[in-house]
């Protein structure tokens, strides 16, 4: 019985090895997708009509690549994904190895992203190709945000202070202005136009105040419709200077709420090299969460953030259908922290989006221990 255990043994590992000998090299294929209700619901129509998609959009444009349908599956050992020249300094460099990835294209231009996989006997596929298209900011509109000079009633189109042309001064104005009417606005009305930048200047304290009377409660309501697409809110000024501080001052009954809650129709959004602190220390009240959108947000950056003392979450994306889920979401180099003690839970990312990527991130819960 033995001798015929070890025969068959040996002839199954035989044919698996001529299997594998006489495997074909692999093909490789690069997807670049989303439900179909983002393709065709009237909430994403400007960007549609702008030419704004997951190949093309405003720097830093993030884009999630999936190689799970090179062939044959079963047969691949790796998957090396080039994304261009031009992609060295970004974030995450210019390579990744991995069966799906995910890049911030920082710098505008135009980029070949490749994919090559490789199977068992160590032959490599042709490479599959796509092109990337990031575009520009600079020929729109730039809105500046300092907590020294500025103004909240300033057209915030100026740095510096002539007439009625000078930075706004809140983080309460700066963010309000992602909020408009309704899907049915034209985008001449919309206070933010797609690839429009709000900055807040680095080595200051910018005041984010609100009353929040019930931990479902925001301060800025995105009803259907109502959010702009296609905003970066960053940072300017020295580099050497601390990443600008959204600083929570308001108060409440309960801890929690959100900056933003958002309906349908979120899109393009980035957030990068700014730090949040959630917490109202003269109060001892907390800020739950930026933003809770139950379902159709799409592509939307969190780029080397900080965010500090957070009751709930980051972000709150969990999704009611799988149609319309939240899809990708990306998290990338950021630094969340809890470091002073507080018996209150903390769920710092939640939920179950489509397309998610989470890269480089580093959480310290050192002065927490109920958060996860």
């Amino acid at each position: 019985m033995e001798k015929r255990i070890l025969s068959l043994t040996i002839i199954i590992l035989t044919v698996l090895s001529n299997v594998i000998l006489n495997a074909d090299p692999p093909e490789a294929q690069i997807t670049i997708d989303e439900p179909y209700f983002y393709k065709t619901s009237d909430y994403f129509a400007v960007p549609r009509e702008l030419g704004i998609s997951l190949t093309r959009g405003y720097a830093p444009f993030p884009v999630f690549f999936e190689g799970w349908e090179s062939n044959p599956r079963n047969e691949i050992v790796r998957y090396l994904w080039d994304f261009g020249e031009g992609t060295e300094n970004d974030e995450m460099g210019r390579t990744f190895d991995g069966f799906n990835a995910a890049h911030v294209f920082e710098i505008p231009g135009t980029y070949n992203v490749t994919l090559h996989t490789m199977n068992a006997k160590g032959e490599w596929s042709n490479p599959a190709a796509v092109t990337i298209e990031v575009l520009s900011r600079d020929e729109t509109s730039t809105y500046y945000v300092d907590s020294n000079i500025g103004d909240d009633s300033f057209n915030g189109l100026n740095p510096t202070v002539s007439g009625n042309s000078g930075p706004w001064k809140t983080a309460n104005k700066a963010f309000s202005m992602l909020q408009k009417s309704g899907s049915g606005d034209p985008l001449e009305n919309w206070p933010l136009k797609p690839g429009d930048k709000v900055l807040f200047k680095r080595g200051q304290t910018f005041s984010l105040t609100g009353i929040i009377t019930s931990g479902d409660e925001s301060i800025y309501s995105l009803g259907h419709g109502q959010s702009c697409q296609g905003i970066l809110f960053s940072s300017y000024g020295d580099v050497s200077l601390p990443k600008p501080i959204i600083q929570w001052e308001g108060v409440g009954s309960e801890n929690g709420g959100y900056i933003f809650y958002g309906g349908y129709g979120g899109a393009y959004l980035a957030f990068t090299d700014l730090h949040f602190d959630f917490l109202n220390r003269s109060i001892d009240h907390q800020l739950g969460n930026i933003v809770f959108a139950p379902a159709a947000w799409k592509n939307i950056l969190f780029l080397r953030c900080d965010f500090r003392e957070l009751l709930g979450s980051v972000w709150l994306f969990h999704g009611y259908e799988a149609e319309n889920e939240p899809t990708g979401i990306f998290f990338v180099s950021n630094y969340v922290t809890q470091q002073e003690t507080f018996n209150r839970a903390s769920t710092q990312l939640y939920g179950g989006p489509g397309r998610l990527a989470l890269l480089d991130n580093h959480f310290d819960n050192s002065g927490n221990h109920i958060a996860y």
